[in-house]
């Protein structure tokens, strides 16, 4: 931090008008507030406008100029640059000499200069200033809500005086009885406080806190006394509001109002809307489950009954405060390898969701929800992801143009590959599964290997337990064991096949008749927009190699995906045994340019009956 007047008077002011070069290059710069007001020591001063641009682009300077209480002061900071419409800096301990004083009043101008480091002069953004200072500030109460409460309320205080973490703390102080409902008890509230966690970043006036166990158990019954708000500077005395008297404040039970989606599948969230969920947290020793009690009907054997002890307990993935309970259908697996989980059966429960929640040696069951829920057989998702790479293996082969259409191929050789497997591939990510296998598809293959594709996932996944494998990036655990540790499906390599560029043992001639008229490396003239669709004989042949090239890479990736789900299912290998023409798990020589590109006569390969009767066992449609 710089006290300086002399550079201040130094700065070159220029207003950003429209027919300024930076104007045409960077939004406006403005400043439309600044807050909290009063500065305090330790105040983090936040400046709202617009026109904060990353420092790769401009630096930001911050300056202000005028008077604290009749004394004449000009001082320059560096703020730090949150995002495009907020700016802090903080009241360090040289500003607080400068300006903080009991009852001040800080007049003048706040004047925000932007520099850009490309061709441009400066802009300034200038804020007229009116801010009161003080050594220290006395809270007040005006509102608590809600008025009724469930374990992990996040409550709300408004009011005025309120600390922001960088000056301190504020408190809240209970003090009165708390009666539960059964049994019948008393409890003493007296002194308690709990930190104020979410003070408004511009304003003093409101506050929010959770309401934790410690404050008054978890068990039903009500709260009769006052809350007051308590101030805790670093440096400073401790400074209580008034209290404000409230009551009866009524602790409920947990309670579930919704359940969705009602169908779901393995890998799938269902979230639990209601109130009342406790995070769990060692320091209070809480959790929430929700219990399923009810008859379970699988799609094949007897029904279950899932009913006191044999009631299944589903631990939340994710909390949403104390009102959204999230799990996963996943799948676990013991000491002994049997697999377990709701959604491992598919089938139907119907009964109830009852959340509960646990605090010490205390435990609250809410009030059940009658529900049905319908648990499809495991589907497999898989996000084949583009890297911006693959735009170099478009253009190694001259179909740029042709991104769409290579994808559209790509994407119907999956689908018919795995037709009558229960499995789903998206270019876009699954919102809808939190577990599911990603698949990057890119350019050349980062070991050096020339592989046309690596699943680098960690050993065979015999029975497809993990349904959240990736097939690129690196892997450790593969390197590890002395494999090639970067995967994917690396499509520029293809360019392998052609024995105009390569001496490789998978070279065919017919590479060349099918990719020279395009591919550059070959002296071809790549695609131009339109052409594969405008009937003429090149325009044949750019749409051939659109199919062709969609057929190498969907190809590889089918084969690479089939390598999590556990294939081939041949115990101890990971291809299939010998040369088996037309066979999709076949190792990768005993797959020739002809099969994979489905031309001369080969029909589209297919999995082993052995590899698909496993297919359709670890992923059935019904």
């Amino acid at each position: 931090m710089l006290l300086a007047v002399t550079i201040f008077l130094l700065i070159p002011l220029k207003s950003c008008g429209p027919d300024t070069e930076t104007a045409a290059i960077l939004p406006q710069l403005t400043v439309l507030d600044v807050g909290p007001r009063p500065f305090l020591p330790g105040t983090k001063v936040v400046i709202k406008g617009t026109g904060f641009v990353p420092p790769e682009v401009a630096t930001i300077n911050a300056y202000v100029d005028g008077q604290i209480s009749g004394t004449p002061v000009t001082f320059f900071v560096q703020p730090e640059r949150i995002d495009d419409q907020t700016l802090t800096f903080t009241i360090d301990l040289t500003l607080t000499s400068i300006l903080i004083r009991s009852n001040g009043l800080l007049l003048g101008n706040l004047i925000v200069e932007r520099i850009p480091l490309a061709s441009g002069e400066a802009d300034v953004a200038i804020f007229p200033l009116s801010v009161g200072t003080e050594t220290q500030i006395f809270p007040t109460m005006q509102l608590v809500q809600p008025t009724v409460l469930y374990p992990g309320e996040e409550m709300r205080v408004e009011g005025n005086g309120f600390l922001h973490p960088s000056e301190g703390l504020t408190l809240v102080r209970f003090q009165g009885d708390f009666q539960t409902t059964f049994p019948v008890e008393t409890k003493v509230i007296d002194g308690l406080t709990i930190p104020a966690a979410g003070v408004d970043p511009l304003t003093r006036t409101a506050l929010s806190f959770e309401l934790t166990p410690d404050v008054f158990g978890i068990r039903p019954g009500s709260f009769v006394g006052t809350i007051s708000v308590v101030n805790q500077p670093k440096n400073g005395t401790q400074m209580e509001s008034s209290p404000l008297t409230v009551g009866p404040l009524p602790l409920k039970a947990p309670f579930v109002s919704k359940v969705s989606p009602i169908e779901a599948s393995r890998g799938q969230r269902i979230t639990f809307d209601g109130r009342g969920f406790l995070r769990s947290d060692g320091i209070f020793q809480s959790a929430s489950i929700v219990l399923l009690e009810g008859t379970f009907q699988p799609n094949r054997g007897p029904s279950e009954e899932w009913i006191g002890s044999g009631a299944v307990a589903l631990l939340p993935d994710a909390l949403e405060g104390n009102t959204r309970f999230e799990h996963v259908l996943r799948l676990t697996k013991d000491v002994d390898g049997e697999i377990s989980g709701f959604g491992t059966v598919p089938g139907v429960f119907d009964g109830k969701a009852t959340p509960v929640v646990l605090a010490g040696q205390e435990t609250v069951s809410g009030e059940g929800l009658p529900v049905q829920l319908l648990i499809r057989p495991p589907t497999q998702m898989v996000y084949v992801k583009f890297l911006p790479s693959f735009d170099e293996a478009l253009d190694a082969f001259g179909l740029v143009v042709e991104r769409e259409g290579v994808q559209t191929r790509i994407m119907e050789v999956l689908r018919r590959d795995y037709d009558g497997i229960n499995i789903d591939f998206s270019f876009e990510w699954p919102d809808n599964f939190e577990e599911f296998t990603i698949v990057e598809i890119g350019a050349y293959d980062p070991n050096g290997s020339n592989l046309f594709g690596l699943d680098n996932t960690a050993g065979k996944d015999v029975g497809n337990l993990r349904f959240d494998d990736v097939v690129g990036g690196f892997n450790a655990d593969t390197r590890a064991s002395n494999s090639a540790a970067y995967g994917g499906v690396f499509p520029a390599e293809f360019l392998n096949i052609s024995p105009t560029l390569s001496n490789s043992p998978m070279v065919s001639p017919r590479f060349d008749d099918i990719f020279s008229p395009i591919v550059p490396l070959l002296g071809g003239t790549p695609a131009k927009p339109g052409e594969s669709q405008n009937g003429s004989w090149r325009g044949q042949v750019i749409a051939e190699c659109v199919r062709v090239y969609g057929n190498l890479i969907g190809n590889t990736v089918s084969h690479e995906i089939a390598h999590t789900l556990g294939l081939t299912s041949i115990d101890g290998h990971f291809h299939n045994i010998g040369d088996n023409p037309g066979w999709i798990m076949d190792s990768g020589g005993f797959r020739p340019f002809p099969e994979r590109a489905e031309i001369d006569g080969y029909a589209p390969a297919k999995f082993s009956p052995f590899n698909r009767e496993y297919l359709e066992l670890i992923l059935p449609m019904e």
